[in-house]
């Protein structure tokens, strides 16, 4: 009996759709509606992340293999994936390795926050349903962060600048340690040490240990204000602090936690300032004070959505 006979039809179809996923989330034209469906998949069965994870590890120990250098023994990977998958599934893994062999750029992407130490030895934090797309193969470290939020550490190295690309910002550092975030109209850079550089369409700003400069896109400026780094980048651990934050805000970053999606019908109550914590593990606790703080109700949908409307 072969292989691909003793694989359940559910579980081929599973490995299936999570190549089909990594092939688009490596594509340089992947859309945000792109990551939104890839995570909707993920949280809809445990074994789908589990599937994917699987096959961009084997991917990475593919790639690792074809690079070894002659008479050097390259990492082992685990065959089962493309074996137990049949054909199909083998000639998915070689284009895979194909397009990746064309393209420098790797995709880190995060249902969860998930730390990863990068090509360089810098190491990065992302944020949950966050997605980043990396090229360290020139005289620049380029990284595209392309939804959600990203903590970088990084490693010194003052011949080859680190540039983290955020919609129309871009922002460089070298031997520093900043978060950026990426809201609706809103690019934040964190510093948390060293010095980096904030470049917009029209202007250029520095921000020290400290700091954190909010970009806006629609007007074209920034501002730069104080700030506490251990409570502001907090959510490293799970743990979500805001000083004077637009509700509409806070809910934008909650949603990349919830399993419920949380919508504010009503623009006078995202425009409400929010100053406290919220912690990812018990978002229901946090709904509950709000009802309790602000003039507003909360109610549950048949979609499954957590809707805040005015009292």
């Amino acid at each position: 009996m072969s292989t691909k006979q003793t694989m359940q039809p559910g579980e081929l179809q599973r490995l299936e759709e999570a190549g089909d996923w990594l092939l688009r989330l490596n594509s340089a034209t992947h859309t945000e509606a792109d990551v939104e469906a890839w995570l909707r998949w993920c949280h809809a069965d445990d074994r789908n992340l589990a599937a994917y994870e699987a096959l961009q590890r084997d991917w990475q120990d593919l790639d690792a293999l074809k690079q070894a250098p002659v008479g050097k023994p390259a990492r082992r990977f685990n065959v089962a994936w493309a074996l137990a998958a049949g054909v199909a599934a083998v000639v998915l893994t070689f284009s895979i390795v194909q397009i990746r062999s064309q393209s420098p750029a790797v995709v880190a992407a995060a249902v969860s926050n998930r730390a990863a130490t990068l090509p360089d030895g810098s190491k990065m934090i992302l944020g949950a349903q966050s997605l980043v797309n990396l090229d360290f193969s020139g005289a620049t470290r380029r990284l595209d962060l392309s939804s959600g939020e990203a903590y970088f550490k990084v490693k010194h190295d003052r011949s080859r600048p680190f540039v983290v690309q955020a919609g129309e910002v871009s922002v460089t550092a070298v031997g520093t340690a900043f978060d950026v975030r990426r809201q609706d109209d809103d690019i934040v850079v964190t510093v948390e040490e060293g010095i980096v550089e904030v470049a917009g369409e029209r202007e250029t700003w520095r921000a020290a240990a400290g700091y954190q400069l909010r970009y806006s896109n629609r007007r074209r400026t920034a501002s730069i204000a104080t700030v506490n780094p251990e409570v502001a980048l907090a959510w490293r651990s799970g743990e979500l602090a805001y000083v004077r934050e637009p509700l509409g805000s806070v809910v934008e970053d909650l949603n990349r936690y919830s399993e419920h999606k949380i919508v504010i019908e009503d623009p006078a109550i995202a425009a409400l300032p929010f100053t406290g914590t919220a912690f990812a593990a018990s978002l229901e606790d946090w709904l509950a004070g709000i009802e309790a703080a602000y003039p507003v109700v909360v109610r549950r949908t048949d979609d499954d959505e957590v809707v805040l409307t005015s009292r």
